[in-house]
């Protein structure tokens, strides 16, 4: 009789390890396990964020438990500029840790910053040419997330099939669904479409998506492993590009609190002032840190500001049917339509600082019209990018009208400027708003008490207020001494008179200085 010896020393050590780590246990599918058994090649992707370390920790013991012996790796998409300083560091560490190799890969083209910055070159090109109707934003967006395709995806899967040509693919992030809402109803598998070659799958694996967040630190903290510094040292909620377009304030804050994330913050505040665009919608990077950046950048984003709300006000004058889709206008526009549309790119160009072709109806007409016959022949294959609502410039007061001929011309029954109340600058003054011939009928339109033009008259029309614009800088003249034409604007039953419109007329002089003039006219 043969006697059978078993060896208990690997058992001895699993029960050595506290067992609170077994309570947090990855999540699986039939599909991401069949890969597994025939040694797929396990690919996690790393930020030195909690999530993605906590990820790769897990998953190493899950793949240790299971047998699994095909190839490992931890990538990291290195976002260049916009990187914390530490990320590369805790990244390398757990590399380290685990004895993994750590792939980092680029974007050859450029890194986040480069992006942003040429995008907003070619936006410029686009609209210049008339290949977009309205000006549009260099920023990328929570629902335009092309610096996460483009210089995360696209480049991590790129790499991984040029490495791995005869291996199945397992990508796996540190997704969760106490994140966000969207993220919440993300599966825990699904194919990845980059990865699949023929013959060869790739899925995309959300091994940790049912951990809370507590679990997560724990995770890390069993490893002895610590945590990235954007964390520890400055309280930052999350770790990705230091000023992230998903960042709360705080978290924007707690990037500009770190020296090593200034020069960045600057050259970030630089596009916002340019491009008339704020970071994130309502919120202008300017503001986060302010004492941060010179004079002369505070008060170019002072202008950009103003010059935003004018061009948005502008840009809401374009009928729907005149925009472009995907891309492509999709009517061509009426001789009166494109008048309007050279005006409003005209005042836009003013007002941003830019050097715009087809100001004239005749020139819009012409060039809808190649694009249309272009359309046509290509089919609509190019897409316009998404211009997100500028909240802050969205005029909510519920009595403002607005003449299809004006631009930020309201004509309000309350007798005050509520929306100037609810927008950036707060402005009650020549600097906000362009075109205020203020007639003072019975509580009809007025001026703001500190406007300096502002002369209210029972049942009379002020003086004129003049403006002049020069690439993108609102300036005030004195107001002439002829006073405006009566005209009264009155209410009914606590709704708005549409009998009375403010209608502005942009000139070019022969200076060259753009100067805006107010006027009242009845409807």
């Amino acid at each position: 009789m043969s006697l059978q010896i078993i060896d208990l020393s690997s058992l001895r050590e699993r029960l050595t390890i506290p067992a609170t780590r077994f309570l947090r246990t990855v999540a699986s599918t039939p599909e991401v396990n069949a890969l597994l058994d025939t040694d797929a090649v396990v690919a996690i992707g790393v930020s030195g964020g909690k999530d993605s370390v906590a990820c790769a920790l897990a998953v190493a013991r899950y793949l240790d438990l299971i047998g699994h012996t095909g190839p490992r790796v931890l990538v990291h998409a290195d976002l260049g500029r916009v990187e914390w300083k530490d990320s590369a560091p805790a990244c390398e560490r757990l590399a380290a840790h685990l004895g993994w190799e750590l792939l980092t890969v680029r974007r050859q083209a450029g890194d986040m910053l480069a992006r942003w910055q040429k995008r907003w070159e070619n936006n410029v090109t686009r609209y210049r040419e008339l290949s977009c109707v309205r000006l549009i934003l260099p920023w990328s967006t929570p629902s335009m997330r092309f610096c996460t395709s483009e210089l995360k995806t696209a480049v991590i899967t790129s790499a991984l099939k040029k490495r791995y040509p005869a291996h199945d693919i397992v990508n796996v992030t540190g997704v969760r669904r106490q994140e966000s809402s969207a993220r919440s109803k993300m599966p825990v598998a699904a194919p990845l479409a980059a990865l699949t070659r023929r013959g060869r799958q790739g899925i995309t694996w959300n091994a940790i998506i049912e951990w809370p967040v507590e679990d997560v630190f724990q995770e890390i903290a069993d490893a002895g492993l610590a945590l990235h510094e954007a964390y520890t040292r400055y309280g930052a909620s999350r770790v990705s590009c230091a000023f992230c377009i998903m960042s709360s304030l705080d978290d924007l804050r707690a990037a500009a609190g770190c020296a090593d994330n200034h020069d960045l913050y600057r050259e970030m505040v630089a596009i916002d002032a340019a491009s008339t665009f704020a970071f994130q919608g309502q919120r202008w990077l300017a503001d986060v840190a302010p004492d941060l950046l010179p004079a002369s950048l505070l008060a170019a984003v002072a202008r950009a500001k103003v010059a935003a709300a004018a061009r948005v006000g502008v840009e809401a004058e374009i009928p729907a049917h005149l925009l472009y889709t995907a891309g492509w206008p999709t009517h061509l526009p009426s001789p009166q339509e494109a008048a309007l549309i050279a005006s409003v790119r005209s005042r836009v160009a003013a007002f941003v600082g830019l050097d715009v072709d087809y100001t004239t109806a005749e020139s819009v007409v012409a060039r809808y019209d190649s694009l249309l016959a272009a359309r046509a022949t290509a089919g609509a294959t190019q897409r316009e990018p998404e211009t997100p609502a500028q909240e802050a410039f969205v005029f909510r007061a519920p009595c403002v009208r607005y003449s299809p001929l004006s631009y930020l011309s309201p004509t309000n029954c309350k007798g005050t400027f509520p929306c100037a109340t609810t927008l950036p600058l707060h402005s009650s003054s020549c600097l906000f708003w362009p075109s205020l011939a203020a007639c003072s009928g019975s509580r009809g339109l007025s001026e703001p008490a500190s406007h300096p033009c502002a002369q209210r008259r029972s049942r009379s029309c002020s003086r004129r207020s003049f403006f002049s614009l020069h690439r993108g800088f609102w300036t005030t003249s004195p107001c002439p001494s002829s006073p405006a034409s009566s005209s009264s604007h009155g209410r009914q039953s606590g709704r708005c008179s549409t009998a009375s419109l403010a209608e502005v007329a942009t000139q070019k002089t022969s200076s060259g200085r753009w100067v805006i003039r107010s006027s009242t006219v009845t409807g």
